[in-house]
């Protein structure tokens, strides 16, 4: 019998109900898994294959990608729900909308197709849990960013269990043997020294998060390397990770006005920020009586205050890197791949300029 005119598209519950099945039946026998087809009669396979062609059904991802055989268009792109609360929420938001813009244009040249989820680590793991049952409905692999310790031991596993798995910006990226793509926060944190040490400038103030983050640590091991080759004197001033700009220029400003460093490395951009606020409350000028480097400050900018010059990773470039190694395991069969770690960029600014 031809299939029957249709004025709409045709659903799953449509082939299930012609059948005269359950939705989850008629899913499972859609999938071709033979493991799974064997759980039911032949004269019921063969009545929701005939629904289906009858009807013109045209599988969908998860009819497709059941467990054991895997959608070989649909991956999962997945990044952090950040809290709108949270200070420079807006700013990570066009950061991570570059990661996403860079995986997706890759993509959309492989001929795949990113299922984008946010995730908030939850009591008991439970995001990570609703997570692991979509990668295991039909993606053929994932892209995540900053994953919390519930999802990395499911990423883990899926590694070991050879589904292609990129982790981008990892909390401790010292824990991964492979399957990493990120930014050499020691090579960055050895270039802001160097800008400061062709200034001649000696007496330096680090400004750091109090949580101890290791791309932090590895940025200050970087930067104290250089302070040592050039005998500079550096002064660390801890900063709580979740205070403001307008927070931290007030913690910022007595260490200013006491210190008097000739230069600063902020390693976040709105301590960066608070540090330029800082300056004018003690009416130091920054880029002249103060050289200023900050991290991942490059879409700050605000009226009436110098742009600050700039050390970060190009998130679109560790898009991109991301799906070309998902899409390279996927073509070849594997699931693991040596870490990467991008150089970082210098976007050029006004409170550090160049050496002559």
């Amino acid at each position: 019998m031809p299939p029957i005119k249709r004025s709409a598209r045709i659903t799953l519950s449509a082939v299930a109900a012609d059948a005269g099945v359950a939705l989850s039946t008629a899913s499972v026998i859609l999938s071709e898994n033979q493991e799974y087809l064997r759980n039911f009669s032949p004269s019921t396979i063969l009545r929701v294959r005939k629904s289906a062609q009858r009807l013109g059904y045209r599988a969908n991802l998860f009819a497709s990608g059941l467990p054991g055989k895997g959608s070989s268009l649909f991956f999962m792109l997945a990044v952090p729900a950040l809290d709108p609360g949270t200070p420079g929420a807006h700013y990570s938001w066009g950061l991570h909308g570059d990661l996403m813009g860079g995986v997706a244009e890759t993509a959309h040249e492989a001929g795949v197709f990113p299922i984008v989820v946010l995730f908030k680590p939850q009591p008991g793991g439970a995001d990570s849990q609703s997570f692991d049952r979509v990668l295991h409905g039909g993606a053929f692999g994932a892209i995540v960013c900053s994953p919390p310790a519930p999802l990395e031991k499911i990423l883990r596993q899926r590694i070991k269990e050879s589904q292609p798995i990129v982790v981008v910006f990892p909390e401790r990226v010292s824990e991964w043997s492979s399957n990493v793509v990120d930014i050499d926060n020691v090579a960055l944190g050895e270039q802001a020294g160097q800008l400061f040490a062709r200034q001649r400038r000696r007496k330096w103030l680090i400004i750091l998060d109090e949580e101890n983050e290791e791309a932090h640590a590895l940025r200050l091991r970087g930067f104290q390397k250089v302070a040592r080759e050039c005998r500079a004197r550096v002064e660390r001033l801890p900063c709580p990770h979740e205070v403001s700009a307008d927070e931290a220029s007030v913690r910022v400003a007595p260490w200013l006005a006491k210190f008097r460093p000739d230069a600063v490395f902020a390693l976040a951009s709105r301590t960066a920020q608070g540090f330029l606020h800082a300056c004018k409350r003690v009416g130091v000028e920054a880029g002249t009586e103060v050289l200023l480097v900050g991290c991942d400050c490059s879409i700050w900018q605000t009226p009436l205050l110098p742009r600050i010059t700039s050390l970060e990773a190009s998130w679109r470039q560790v898009g991109e890197t991301a799906m070309q190694q998902l899409g390279r395991m996927r073509d070849d069969g594997g699931s693991r791949f040596g870490s990467i770690l991008l150089p970082p960029t210098l976007v050029p600014g006004d409170t550090c300029p160049p050496a002559n």
